[in-house]
């Protein structure tokens, strides 16, 4: 009773959120630790040396030697994993403060499930836009879908490990966490006159 209904959106939102981020930090952790000592202990200098240059042989082109190499560099998956980090809790805090929202709108759970579809039906756009992006990452398709909140956390994960310009990265990421906050307004709003 001595908080206002924005604040209580926020920290219900907020609190799943941290459960999310902090797994997220337990892969990182794992898969980062496993590419900077298990894999060197494992291959041994002669090993790594070897895998390099097998990978190097599977491919005419560069492009998959240099993919391999990437996802064995330290720096680069921590880059990776904080950019996931990134995506899957700004994701989260709109999807979520959409989900309150209709939450807030509704008074039976049976009520809310007719509007599940609805808030659905971006992830299922943002899925079937993911094939494009193995196609061609840098379509307009696939540009405005990593651009455009419903979309932009499934689909830019998916672009990023192509090598796009990190203007693209912070634009999404704002554009992402701006429409979080309108969400939760909007979901309070509609709390308060609920």
């Amino acid at each position: 009773t001595s908080c206002t209904p924005f604040e209580l959106m926020m920290g219900k939102i907020l609190g799943i959120a941290l459960v999310a981020a902090l797994q997220i930090v337990i892969w990182a952790v794992l898969v980062i630790g496993a590419s900077a000592f298990v894999m060197p202990l494992i291959a041994g200098a002669d090993g790594m040396e070897a895998m390099t240059a097998a990978a190097q042989a599977a491919s005419s082109t560069s492009e998959f030697s240099g993919l391999m190499l990437r996802f064995s560099d330290v720096s680069y998956l921590a880059s990776l994993f904080l950019e996931l980090l990134l995506y899957i809790v700004g994701g989260f805090l709109f999807y979520a403060s959409m989900y309150a929202a209709i939450g807030s709108s509704v008074d039976t759970p049976q009520d809310a499930a007719q509007f599940n579809g609805i808030i659905m039906m971006p992830v299922i756009v943002a899925i079937m836009v993911i094939m494009s992006v193995m196609n061609d990452p840098n379509s307009d398709l696939v540009f405005w879908c990593s651009i455009i909140p419903f979309t932009s956390p499934i689909v830019m994960m998916a672009r990023i490990p192509f090598g796009i310009p990190t203007w693209e990265i912070v634009v999404s990421l704002i554009l992402l966490y701006i429409s979080f906050i309108l969400m939760t307004w909007v979901a309070a709003r509609i709390f308060r006159v609920g």
